[in-house]
């Protein structure tokens, strides 16, 4: 990654599911399974997101962590917050790049987006998804084949059979 130091922060809630010590094998790529997991992403000395979830279960094999009940905070410029819920996920491990899916649910501020799955690409910080969404907030409902959601610009691009309601 180019133009700055990345730290990754893990704090366990409890002991791994599993009471018996890593063996070589485990260690080199059956699994470790975690329960209460919370991970902050930083980057040039900036929280770019928090995960919360209730399992990680990371393959070493793979370079990935499959989540459930997955919570995610986005930091996003003024200290706003985008709110992320989802029934599961897989956290890449070694890009930070983020499949979500399961009732997923985005809070902005007022806004509210709804979709089955979506995609987070850390080294961007963008959400999307190429499946229907619903977009809702202060006076309209919003519905589109695929939406993309630029963290750092605060910006939501929404393409394909766009419709709406406003109030």
């Amino acid at each position: 990654m180019a133009g700055g130091l990345f730290s990754v922060i893990f704090i366990f809630g409890q002991q791994p599911q599993t009471q018996a010590p890593l063996t070589p094998e485990t260690s080199k790529g059956t699994g470790i399974n975690i329960n209460t997991v919370k991970q902050v992403v930083t980057r040039d000395g900036k929280t770019e997101w928090e995960l919360d979830t209730d399992s990680f279960n990371y393959l070493e094999s793979k370079n990935q962590a499959k989540l459930t009940n997955v919570k995610i905070i986005f930091f996003l410029k003024n200290q706003k917050k985008a709110r992320l819920t989802a029934k599961q996920g897989i956290l890449q491990t070694k890009l930070n790049n983020m499949s979500i899916s399961g009732n997923v649910k985005i809070q902005h501020q007022d806004y509210l987006l709804e979709t089955e799955k979506l995609f987070y690409n850390h080294a961007i910080r963008t959400i999307s998804t190429d499946i229907p969404v619903f977009l809702s907030g202060p006076g309209f409902n919003l519905t589109a084949d695929t939406m993309a959601f630029m963290l750092e610009s605060e910006c939501t691009e929404l393409k394909g059979h766009v419709k709406g309601i406003f109030n």
